[in-house]
This record gives structure tokens, C-alpha cells and sequence, in this order.
């Protein structure tokens, strides 16, 4: 499986989405025991167990594009209460501008424009 993947990530002739999608499709052969393993971003077990469940089914769907995993995990951190939207701030910050747009205290660990 590293070979599979480290073959696309040194593939010039893709883009970048590309890469994920593929990369993505790669993973979701692994045995579903290995991808409960994977880890995820900081905060992410302090969410409720529910909450964590979407997450996971997201992550699993292998129906989905990279991109549409990525604006449906965009969606669902706008969903969240606001007591659990900063758990998963530090981990997608950088990918969701949109998440900028949240009360500088559920900002943690970023410093003021």
C-alpha cells in the first residue's frame, strides 16, 4: 500500500486533487479493522462519540471525492456547537478559510490578523 501511494505522490503527471482522490481510494482498500487506526487530528476524541461517528462515516465513503469529503467535513465543523467547533479548529484552519470567520476564542493556537 506505500508503494501504491508513494508511486502517486511522486507522479508529476497529476494534480493535486488528483493525488488525493487517488491516495484516498488507495487507503479505503485497507481492511475497515485499519482505517478505525488511522489517526485523527487533535481535539478530534473529545467530541462526542456521535459527532465522531459522522466523521468516521465520511472518512469511509468511498463514493466520495477528496474535495467533497473536504467540504463536507467544512460543513459539518460549521455545524457543530460552538463548545466543540475549536477541537477541530487547529487540525482544518489552514485548509477552511471560512473557519476564520469563527470567534477569535474558538481560534486556539492561532494568533490575531
Amino acid at each position: 500500500m506505500l508503494e501504491e501511494i508513494n508511486h502517486v505522490r511522486n507522479n508529476a503527471s497529476l494534480n493535486i486533487t488528483e493525488k488525493y482522490n487517488k491516495i484516498d481510494k488507495i487507503i479505503l482498500t485497507a481492511p475497515e479493522s485499519i482505517l478505525d487506526k488511522l489517526p485523527w487530528p487533535q481535539g478530534f476524541n473529545e467530541l462526542p462519540i456521535d459527532i465522531q461517528q459522522k466523521f468516521q462515516n465520511v472518512r469511509k465513503n468511498g463514493t466520495l471525492t477528496w474535495d467533497e469529503k473536504q467540504k463536507m467535513y467544512k460543513t459539518m465543523i460549521k455545524s457543530l456547537p460552538e463548545q466543540y467547533r475549536h477541537l477541530m479548529m487547529p487540525a482544518f484552519a489552514g485548509r477552511f478559510p471560512c473557519l476564520s470567520t469563527l470567534p477569535f476564542a474558538c481560534r486556539r493556537g492561532r494568533k490575531k490578523s
